[in-house]
């Protein structure tokens, strides 16, 4: 019998619908999108007949919950690839959009964890899709750093009391390439990457698809760092070696 997957975040562009595009084909796929979503994924959702969509509204955290609560299915797979980012002013506080971080990226795996174990096919796996970020400190979006490490340790605990009936992985992305591969900061962390690249949103979506599958059956409780050796990198000690021997070379 084929799988039947949930996919929260399934339209969003970039990692979301590469995600969705892998599994596409495998067994029925459930994915949601926001209500209030742009024109471009309005049209990716409608492109997609073949997915049954269920629209969300993550600013609503009880209307969310009951939402995913009343989806029907025996889901076996789970990804959840949503997120919700935000630069954040050292100087001002803004409790409103910590809190919708908090639940968009932390409190959201949370809930699909315990349907997972209560509500759903008796044996799964789940993968939650993170952030290289959460391996590091970060300048100013500790609200986002700080949700995607905590959902790595959930990940962890999530293993711990499903006494071997579901698997739980997340995917910690680095640099990512798309609409911003122009950008200053994208071009810097080519740079410090010892691949040398941005990675791409199907990169992301093989390792998660990789994670779903029986090949990574003895995968649980683990993170799997897709950032090209980002986080590996002390630009200091890179500093230092570089200026006893020379730049690095490429290739």
């Amino acid at each position: 019998m084929m799988s039947k997957t949930l996919i929260v975040g399934g339209a969003r562009p970039g990692i979301g619908q590469a995600v969705l595009q892998k599994v596409a084909g495998q067994g029925d796929v459930v994915a949601t999108y926001e209500r209030d979503s742009d024109p471009e994924v309005q049209e990716f959702v409608n492109a997609r007949p073949d997915v049954e969509w269920v629209a969300i509204d993550s600013t609503k955290p009880r209307e969310t919950l009951q939402t995913l609560e009343s989806v029907s299915g025996e889901f076996s797979r789970i990804v959840h690839s949503d997120f919700y980012f935000y630069m954040e002013n050292r100087d001002a506080f803004d409790m409103d959009r910590w809190d919708r971080s908090l639940f968009a990226n932390l409190t959201v795996p949370k809930i699909l964890g315990h349907l997972s174990l209560t509500r759903w096919a008796a044996e799964g796996r789940a993968v939650f899709i993170t952030s290289s970020e959460a391996n590091t400190g970060s300048f100013g979006a500790h609200a986002y750093a700080a949700t995607k490490a905590a959902t790595h340790n959930l990940a962890r605990s999530l293993a711990n009391v499903s006494n071997g009936a579901w698997r739980y992985n997340c995917v910690a992305a680095g640099w990512i390439g798309g609409v911003m591969d122009t950008d200053e900061v994208f071009e810097r962390s080519r740079a410090v990457t010892p691949l040398g690249r941005l990675g791409t949103p199907q990169e992301i979506a093989q390792a998660v698809v990789w994670l779903l599958s029986d090949d990574a059956s003895f995968i649980n409780g683990a993170t799997l760092f897709a950032d090209g050796g980002y986080t590996g990198v002390d630009t200091i000690s890179r500093f230092e070696f570089e200026s006893e021997y020379g730049e690095l070379k490429r290739g």
